[in-house]
């Protein structure tokens, strides 16, 4: 009788996983996959669920993005050498 027990319990836990990764990788394939009428109409769903565990923040790169474009104009004067011939 234990051995069924076990046996269930770990029929259960298995079937608990099994589902639980089909509905995980869904997820995924329609918040990264194209376009579709079922990822537009679950978008809601599937962002709460990836921005949830797999949030992208890009302050680790670059931590105050600049705000504006700076150029920077250089003018350079060359004076010309006798260079030794190599050849």
């Amino acid at each position: 009788m234990k051995k069924k027990s076990e046996a269930c319990i770990l029929n259960a836990t298995l079937f608990s996983l099994s589902l639980f990764l089909m509905v995980h990788f869904f997820f995924i394939l329609l918040h990264a996959g194209p376009l579709n009428p079922v990822s537009v109409s679950l978008k809601s769903v599937t962002d709460n669920y990836v921005g949830r565990f797999f949030q992208q923040n890009w302050h680790l790169f670059a931590p105050q993005p600049m705000t504006q474009n700076l150029k920077l104009y250089v003018r350079v004067k060359i004076r010309r050498r006798a260079v030794p011939k190599l050849f």
